[in-house]
């Protein structure tokens, strides 16, 4: 009988000083640990957690996890906490044999230079296209799902792949396209309320006009609705380019309000 296991790892203090001490990784550790452990969403058979431990206990540990696994068991290896980049992009070659790349909003990633993490998603969606979470300071008390829509390609994408992975399961789903136009916040909506009941799933539609930065508007929606992941196509309506100047992504992933999952 096959089985689901995680392995768990956080970090928040670091030694080498050039990379600073983090304050998210051990809770992002706790967080994710009792998602896995929950009866009514993963229901993980064993799911074990190793915070702030040097390196040859951790390699030791993760050996043990892989040990005496049976091949149609279910494993979750977890990291939060700084990753460092060497000249090949070790980083981004790691995400293109991984199904989906997981990470804390402060982690922070370097190799010859530092940059902050929307510089590093931005070029990691476009290399590689794997789907990524941006875990938030909290974890919100309902797991209902809101899906932003601005017609982009990369929206369209990140709905596809939604519905493929089956993240709907046992949640609320909440589709929104903000513009300071009511017709054309109407009219994406409808098309992606429309594409996910075509595929069998249950839809609350919000079009939303206003000239407010889509940001805040859809921080503003996470909060009034208790969104526990907001789903959205990454750099695309405004531009791939434009995360230099500050886009819906780029702020969203500096202050995330909750889960952010997010496709190029």
């Amino acid at each position: 009988m096959s089985g689901k296991f995680a392995l768990i790892i956080g970090n928040t203090e670091y030694t080498d000083p050039g990379l600073a001490q983090l304050s998210a990784p051990d809770k992002d550790a706790e967080d994710f640990a009792r998602v896995l452990k929950d009866q009514e969403i993963c229901a993980f058979d064993e799911v074990n957690i190793l915070l702030n431990q040097p390196e040859h206990i951790v390699r030791g540990t993760i050996d043990e996890f892989f040990d005496q696994k049976k091949p149609d068991d279910l494993l979750v290896l977890y990291f939060s906490g700084h990753g460092v980049r060497d000249e090949l992009g070790a980083l981004y070659l790691a995400a293109e044999t991984r199904d989906l790349v997981i990470t804390g909003h402060d982690t922070a990633f370097r190799g010859n230079i530092r940059e902050r993490l929307s510089e590093t998603l931005a070029k990691l969606l476009l290399v590689t296209p794997r789907p990524t979470i941006v875990c938030g300071e909290e974890t919100a008390a309902t797991q209902d799902i809101l899906i932003a829509y601005d017609g982009s390609i990369p929206a369209m994408r990140a709905i596809q792949i939604f519905t493929l992975l089956g993240l709907e399961e046992a949640r609320r789903i909440h589709v929104t396209s903000v513009d300071a136009s009511q017709e054309l916040a109407a009219r994406r909506t409808d098309a992606a309320a429309s594409y996910l009941r075509v595929h069998g799933y249950e839809v609350e539609a919000n079009p939303i006009a206003s000239r407010v930065h889509p940001a805040e508007v859809l921080k503003i929606e996470v909060i009034d609705r208790k969104i526990g992941t907001l789903i959205m196509g990454a750099y695309g309506h405004r531009g791939f380019r434009d995360f230099l100047f500050g886009s819906t992504t780029n702020m969203l992933v500096e202050s995330p309000p909750c889960a952010l999952f997010l496709y190029h």
